[in-house]
């Protein structure tokens, strides 16, 4: 299911094909099982973001990412029109934490409307329609009222700054 792009980095693809490449353990310390662990926490993160009870700060998607880290990721990334930013993200869990930390931004060389792939004037990256897994995510995150209202919040938060 790799492509050409892929064929030497140590990915694994989810249920709902998004490429992850594990940096740490490095793969030549990384046994099977562990690989199998990544891959049932990456799937079950999907499977609750697409839940019908995804909302549910308890039970859905929220109880296993890092709120913050996750708004002012996103915060970041459509300020600086990093197109990049939805194919290639760091994020990491610690092997003692049960959530997903966002950050830090990085890989921001077609970002700042440096790229002649999107026009950032009008849209959000979010709804950029280029095909990526990451996108029908996003979408699907913003209905949920949280996140329009915490992504709003943090915002307000900023300018205040």
């Amino acid at each position: 299911m790799t492509d050409d792009i892929h064929k030497d980095e140590p990915y694994i693809v989810t249920e709902r094909n998004f490429y992850v490449n594990i940096k740490n353990p490095d793969d030549e310390n990384l046994s099977g099982i562990k690989k199998q662990e990544i891959i049932d926490w990456c799937n079950l993160l999907s499977s609750l973001i697409w839940s019908k009870d995804y909302q549910n700060p308890i039970s859905g998607y929220r109880s296993m990412i890092d709120e913050k880290s996750f708004i002012d990721w996103y915060i970041a990334t459509e300020l600086t029109g990093n197109i990049d930013a939805f194919s290639s993200i760091y994020v990491y869990k610690d092997i003692d934490q049960s959530v997903l930390y966002f950050g830090p931004l990085w890989d921001e060389d077609i970002g700042y409307n440096n790229s002649s792939e999107y026009d950032l004037e009008t849209n959000l990256l979010a709804y950029a329609k280029r095909g990526h897994p990451l996108e029908a995510t996003l979408e699907r995150i913003w209905e949920d009222p949280w996140f329009a209202k915490s992504v709003n919040n943090r915002w307000n938060e900023l300018l205040d700054m």
